[in-house]
């Protein structure tokens, strides 16, 4: 009984989880090796710039942010709330390239949380990127020298929150958004979970861009060995680690649902092996159709921009 209130404590400031049925899907996605490992660092994108609004038709059904319990610190002692706490959710601006890249995954559990966001695209000329970012990104190079990216050391992605705080860093973005929607579990021990399974899905993504970088006749063997063996022999052991009743940790959605949808759907460039090699773990396909089928998301996709990136 202790334990339980000492989680109700933790858990005095999060926000509801979200529920959700089941449904399947697979999208390709060619990334170039070199735009691949550009986007990953922040430096590279497509094609269309300016402010791009984003914002569910549920919005209002969000979570609200408890102001009170904001304004509590860890010790106990009362602060100041942020100014964005007054209002349901902060004001959120995005800004990253016209791709998908790294931020999709934020872009989505905004999506599923009904939560409105705005965002700079810069655009990318990948046929100029032997002239430089200079030449190939220009306004992207002009956001650098501006001082806009400081806070991701010069880099994309950063998210402006309320107007005032930058936030910087694809992963802690991701988990900053999971927070704010009740995505991360229903204690510290099921984040902790949530947190691990995105990590397990981090190092296959490094095993796939290992085989992807082979040179020559090597790549297309790696690649083989991949989706043949590497892949299915690794989702077989991170199905031992899903909880049953069709979410990867506990009864509810969260960013571990999200990370495992996302990467099935945008990652590989081959999605029908990818997907070919779930099929025999079902309750990862379960986690991954909890996802595909929440309405805000079939709106979210129906919806998104198409980049080659």
């Amino acid at each position: 009984a202790s334990q339980r209130r000492r989680r109700k404590r933790l858990l005095a400031s999060s926000l509801a989880p979200m529920r959700s049925g089941l449904r399947r899907l697979a999208v390709p996605a060619a990334l170039t090796a070199a735009a691949t490992t550009a986007l990953g660092a922040g430096r590279l994108v497509a094609s269309q710039s300016g402010h791009v609004a984003a914002a569910s038709a549920e919005a209002d059904a969000s979570p609200a942010i408890d102001a009170d319990s904001a304004a509590a610190s860890p010790s106990g002692e009362r602060r100041a709330p942020p100014a964005w706490v007054a209002h349901r959710h902060p004001s959120i601006l995005i800004k990253y390239f016209d791709a998908r890249g790294v931020m999709e995954v934020s872009r989505l559990a905004l999506a599923l949380g009904g939560v409105a966001f705005a965002e700079t695209r810069w655009p990318l000329d990948v046929s100029k990127m032997e002239d430089g970012l200079a030449v190939a990104a220009p306004e992207y190079c002009a956001a650098v020298d501006s001082g806009e990216l400081d806070a991701n050391l010069g880099r994309g992605p950063v998210v402006v929150v309320g107007g005032e705080t930058v936030l910087a860093q694809s992963k802690a973005i991701e988990r900053f958004f999971a927070r704010m929607l009740g995505l991360m579990g229903e204690d510290e021990l099921s984040a902790a979970a949530v947190d691990a399974f995105t990590e397990h899905v981090r190092d296959l993504k490094e095993k796939y861009q290992r085989a992807r970088g082979a040179g020559g006749a090597e790549r297309e063997r790696a690649l083989a060995d991949f989706y043949g063996q590497t892949l299915p022999d690794f989702l077989q052991q991170l199905e031992k680690t899903v909880a049953p009743g069709g979410h990867v940790v506990g009864g509810h959605l969260s960013l571990a649902d999200v990370t495992l949808y996302q990467t099935f759907t945008d990652y590989f460039d081959d999605p029908a092996k990818a997907a070919a090699a779930m099929l025999g773990c079902p309750r990862l396909l379960a986690a991954f159709d909890a996802v595909e089928s929440h309405p805000r998301v079939k709106q979210y996709m129906a919806g998104r921009k198409q980049t080659r990136l």
